[in-house]
């Protein structure tokens, strides 16, 4: 089973910077949605798709993935760059 490791970013609507120091570990899909013929909602076979687990440090959610045996991917965190006015 293949997981990645990210830290998200904030969304355009967040000012302040809570919960920004969390790692996400979230499973790869590798199936798509199918809709459902009678009903139209969506179905897949990955019942992991919807998981996220949330890690104080990027170490924890390796060492985590490592005691599954999962293989994973860290991406790197995107960091600002603060232009100054004037």
């Amino acid at each position: 089973m293949d997981v990645i490791i990210y830290r998200p970013a904030k969304s355009a609507t967040q000012s302040g910077r809570a919960m920004r120091n969390l790692w996400v570990l979230e499973f790869e899909e590798t199936s798509s949605c199918v809709p459902d013929p009678l009903m139209g909602w969506s179905q897949g076979t990955e019942p992991y798709s919807h998981v996220k687990l949330n890690f104080p440090t990027v170490e924890r959610a390796i060492t985590f993935a490592k005691h599954h045996g999962w293989e994973y991917t860290v991406y790197p965190e995107n960091l600002r760059h603060l232009k100054p006015l004037g």
